[in-house]
């Protein structure tokens, strides 16, 4: 209760990456992407600076890392990223790549 949100958020995104982790040894397999919804968006410049370089961690050892946001300043950080927008009009979305 007394976290800040960027603090709740650092504090959920090590949650996940423990559970992920703890998959990875229960299944015996390799888990082959990361998928990060929002999670990085309340985060101020050096959290997300400091989170980056666990994306680019997963990056380099996982085959997809899907990371949606609002925050376009992620896209000058990861700059060989593929990159989508998805754009919602008359209830039906749509992807376009950037």
């Amino acid at each position: 209760e007394s976290l800040s949100s960027g603090e709740a958020r650092r504090a959920d995104l090590i949650i996940t990456l423990a559970r992920r982790e703890l998959a990875r040894w229960r299944i015996g397999e390799p888990i082959n992407f990361s998928f990060f919804d929002e999670i990085f968006d309340p985060l101020d410049t050096t959290g997300l600076e400091r989170v980056m370089e666990i994306i680019q961690r997963d990056m380099d050892e996982m085959e997809s890392v899907f990371i949606v946001s609002h925050r376009p300043e992620l896209k000058a950080m990861l700059p060989a990223a593929q990159t989508w927008q998805v754009i919602r009009e008359g209830g039906v979305s749509r992807f376009r790549a950037l």
